[in-house]
């Protein structure tokens, strides 16, 4: 996700999507998939709920992390909807996996 992020676009091929693109989409997919990493490796360490929390957090906090970096990178730049996104897919990600978890284990 760190170098789709902050690689240098021209700015002819960086079209304005929108507050909706299809850039959001992917932002909410990778965080889903990162949070949901985070909650397995958490699995043994943490409670179930803090440990989906805590990868809600970092998950998002590393949103926020590669939003402020783009400010420097040609072609990019600081977008509140793509830290929306991150955090509705860290969220989804993180108890998607919990929930999914919990009903395996009670089968």
């Amino acid at each position: 996700m760190l170098v789709g992020s902050l690689i240098p676009l021209p700015p002819r091929h960086n079209p304005d999507f929108g507050a909706y693109g299809p850039d959001k989409l992917l932002h909410l997919l990778g965080h889903a998939g990162f949070a949901a990493a985070l909650v397995a490796a958490f699995d043994d360490t943490e409670p179930p709920f803090r440990g989906a929390l805590t990868a809600v957090v970092v998950s998002t906090a590393y949103g926020v992390g590669t939003e402020l970096l783009q400010e420097v990178i040609p072609g990019r730049e600081f977008e509140r909807g793509d830290v929306m996104a991150s955090l509705v897919g860290s969220i989804i990600g993180a108890f998607g996996w919990l929930l999914l978890r919990t009903r395996k284990s009670a089968a």
